[in-house]
């Protein structure tokens, strides 16, 4: 039989909303939300070499894989490796190498190593267990049409850490009771919803602040 190669995630798996991805519009920490668009990134190394032509599939049983933005660089220079989504059916990403072949790393070292990225839509799942990430490089199909494989993770790694969609609703004045550079009482319900949270961390918007001992009603807790 041939068997698959070993194909291996090393270090920590990156998830990035896209606040994250524009600090300069959206500053402080941003984990990502549950049913939210994302972007992962994964470092691979591998047993068998990847020649052109070959495939990379990139799939999750809860995440859907996006074509969008679908890239693999080579580390730790950054190469980008040319390769072009030739399939996207039911969340699963099929990009075909061209032009450049994959190195296979020996076993026990990190380089070379690739840093494989795309766009995801997150699950409505918050805990990491709750999902796994499958990577193949594979041969192109024989006559049969079916793959056959180079490499693969076989579903190993979990997914990340997602955070609930906290649901917010204020109550302003009436505009003729909120003149500009007045200070106002706004009234905001939050419904932490699955989670249990201990704080509460308001950002004002952009030209507002809050007013040292803000709080016209002190909570009970």
């Amino acid at each position: 039989f041939v068997l698959p190669g070993n194909l291996k995630i090393i270090g920590q798996s990156i998830i990035d909303s896209k606040y994250a991805m524009n600090p300069k519009d959206y500053p402080g920490e941003r984990n990502v939300r549950m049913m939210a668009l994302a972007t992962v990134k994964f470092r691979i190394v591998f047993t068998r070499q990847a020649e052109p032509g070959d495939l990379i599939a990139v799939s999750s049983q809860h995440y859907t894989m996006l074509p969008a933005n679908f890239l693999i660089s080579r580390l730790p220079s950054g190469t980008i490796v040319s390769a072009e989504v030739v399939s996207y059916v039911d969340g699963t990403i099929v990009a075909q190498l061209r032009g450049t072949a994959m190195q296979m790393t020996v076993p026990g070292f990190e380089n070379p190593s690739y840093e494989v990225s795309c766009s995801v839509r997150t699950p409505n799942l918050p805990r990491p267990e709750d999902s796994n990430f499958r990577i193949d490089l594979q041969m192109p199909g024989s006559a049969s049409g079916k793959q056959l494989p180079l490499n693969t993770n076989d579903g190993r790694d979990v997914g990340f850490r997602l955070v609930e969609n906290v649901q917010l609703e204020m109550s302003k004045p009436p505009s003729n009771e909120a003149p500009p550079m007045a200070e106002v009482t706004v009234e905001m319900k939050v419904d932490p919803r699955s989670t249990k949270p201990d704080e509460l961390y308001l950002m004002a918007p952009l030209l507002f602040n809050f007013t040292e001992d803000c709080l016209v009603r002190r909570g009970t807790g």
